[in-house]
């Protein structure tokens, strides 16, 4: 069964108990328990964010705490990861902690100076008329498979949106948000 979600059951000024009346009312009307869920925290999320704006935003160099295991540099990559946690970081290099995955993906649940803090300054890897390869997509088929496409560095440092700028071999341009190689890698002559 699918449900519609309403595109903002909430106004601006709404309160919190307010907002939890029209979503009761909405998921009284449409059954929608696990997404209406979603939506709800999700709205709640938003309506943080408005009241609380984040200091990070994607791309900032960061140092996150891992308790008892120090702090790791790292880049912010997503905000609101999963509409709970402020911010989700790509942590640099290898660590030895077991509740890490593979990808070096953790999530900062708040956002004051004992759990993320400012990182130091990151050089930008490539310059202008570099050679690299970018991430421009997941297969259709198996959202596991990523599609990498050459191309060239034709902007740097171009907005808050993005560090690159990339003419794609293909003719497309691809805006980079942010310098890590799970984005933009060297291009090795192999692929050339």
């Amino acid at each position: 069964e699918v449900f519609n979600l309403p595109t903002a059951l909430h106004e601006p000024g709404m309160s919190i108990h307010e907002l939890m009346h029209e979503f009761a009312d909405w998921l009284a009307d449409e059954r929608g328990a696990v997404v209406g869920l979603d939506w709800l925290i999700g709205s709640l999320g938003q309506v943080r964010s408005e009241t609380h704006p984040l200091r990070f935003k994607v791309g900032d160099s960061v140092e996150c705490s891992l308790g008892d295991h120090g702090w790791v540099t790292g880049i912010v990559v997503k905000l609101w990861y999963q509409y709970r946690f402020p911010y989700q970081v790509l942590i640099d290099g290898e660590h030895e902690v077991d509740d890490l995955h593979e990808t070096n993906l953790i999530y900062a649940p708040n956002d004051n100076e004992t759990t993320i803090r400012k990182g130091p300054p990151r050089p930008l890897r490539f310059a202008v008329d570099s050679r690299v390869l970018c991430l421009t997509g997941h297969d259709d088929d198996d959202e596991e498979e990523e599609i990498w496409e050459g191309g060239t560095v034709t902007k740097v440092n171009l907005s808050s949106d993005a560090v690159y700028a990339v003419l794609l071999d293909s003719g497309d341009v691809a805006h980079v948000p942010y310098d890590a190689d799970t984005l933009v890698q060297v291009l090795e002559e192999a692929y050339v």
